[in-house]
């Protein structure tokens, strides 16, 4: 069935990054869940008042909330495809995470009237009027909430599309209510005298809840501004150099401006003795692939290395103290001058959050274990937190 929406409605879908294609598969999506659910919606509020079941009528409001959801990520798939304007000159694919918000908000407020009725159910129980024939009909409904936890799944997957993989999350969380809702009118038709409806939508509530918790939780850090994925930042890292003429890269930050709009900037080391005409070249070809290749717009910012014979032993045998030291660590933007009979060595160092001591302290320990090569020398370090360095030895290439 997935296979034949796509085909059916999706043009050139094997270029899913394309904006037309994937506002293609996001109103696909919303007008098959907002189909689906209303559906789902009118069959269990019918079984939920005849038999009496606040479990079933919760659960029915549940799959109405979710074409609201549905309705939520189609319009925000027609609003996050527009182009940038004078007042969002970086385009408007956040609306996207907003949306993804909004369906949370959703989720808790389903969770909230759930865990309320259900508990006037606990203290009130009241006689359910069940038929095998409900009991059916609602195991079937379980098998189309399925199919559409997979439909979301693999578009959501296919176009990185937040608020979809939610809606994903959602179904799931349908499946299971329903689930709860059948064990608890089976367990009413064996006449116990335990609130099994009531206890049922409970359990179903705070499972929705943590549900959503889960949810707003990636959403939040997105707009926070989360690093970026080490995926792509490799792939930033590696592709620039490539190049044999360039020596090193680091201090890459990128921002997130919706799932395909990232914006970002590096630092790129070349040979000092280096044309200016030469490096902008340099530069230009790598932007230009990157944007081409990965759909980032990245900005690279040239740093001259010198490449002499003494600054590169000094190069050399500084990473290696460095690393020594401080593990995990990159050095870049290394420098040797000499001011009068002291030898400063002047570099930065990208270091990872975990590295647990004060900068002037690693300092310390490493401009000692330097000394002990040349009791002249003097270190000037740049620390840098949460930068992506990888930094290549003279002559090395990619």
């Amino acid at each position: 069935m997935t296979d034949w929406l796509i085909e059916r409605f999706i043009k050139n879908r094997g270029n899913p990054g394309d904006p037309g294609v994937r506002c293609a598969y996001t109103e696909l999506a919303g007008k098959t869940g907002i189909f689906v659910n209303l559906l789902l919606f009118a069959v269990k509020l019918i079984i939920g008042l005849l038999t009496h079941s606040i479990s079933v009528v919760s659960d029915a409001a549940n799959n109405l909330s979710d074409s609201l959801s549905s309705l939520i990520s189609l319009l925000a798939g027609k609003l996050s495809a527009r182009e940038a304007d004078r007042e969002h000159p970086y385009g408007h694919g956040r609306l996207e995470y907003i949306a993804t918000l909004m369906i949370c908000g959703i989720i808790f407020s389903a969770a909230f009237e759930l865990f309320q009725s259900s508990v006037r159910q606990i203290i009130e129980p009241r006689p359910l009027n069940v038929s095998l024939s409900s009991v059916i009909i609602l195991s079937l409904t379980i098998l189309v909430k399925f199919w559409l936890s997979r439909f979301y799944t693999r578009i959501g997957t296919e176009i990185h599309h937040t608020s979809i993989l939610a809606s994903a999350v959602d179904s799931r969380n349908d499946m299971i209510a329903t689930a709860l809702t059948i064990v608890s009118m089976l367990v009413s038709m064996l006449k116990l005298p335990v609130p099994s409806d009531g206890i049922a939508g409970a359990i179903v509530s705070v499972y929705i809840f943590f549900s959503g918790v889960e949810i707003a939780k990636d959403i939040i850090s997105k707009l926070l501004g989360e690093e970026s994925s080490e995926d792509l930042r490799e792939k930033i890292q590696n592709m620039i150099s490539e190049d044999p003429q360039v020596k090193g890269v680091h201090d890459l930050i990128l921002h997130d401006y919706g799932p395909e709009h990232c914006l970002g900037s590096v630092h790129c080391e070349l040979d000092a003795d280096m044309s200016l005409l030469k490096a902008h070249e340099i530069i230009d070809r790598c932007e230009e692939r990157v944007r081409r290749e990965l759909n980032v717009d990245l900005t690279i910012h040239p740093d001259p290395v010198s490449m002499d014979e003494e600054t590169s032993r000094w190069r050399k045998e500084t990473a290696a103290v460095t690393e020594s030291v401080l593990p995990g660590s990159k050095m870049h933007d290394f420098h040797i001058r000499k001011e009068g009979d002291d030898l400063i060595l002047k570099f930065d160092l990208a270091c990872p959050f975990s590295s647990g001591r004060k900068d002037h302290e690693w300092k310390l320990q490493i401009e000692e274990a330097l000394r002990r090569k040349n009791p002249r020398i003097q270190c000037r370090i740049t620390f840098d937190h949460g930068y992506l360095s990888h930094t290549e030895e003279p002559g090395e290439t990619s």
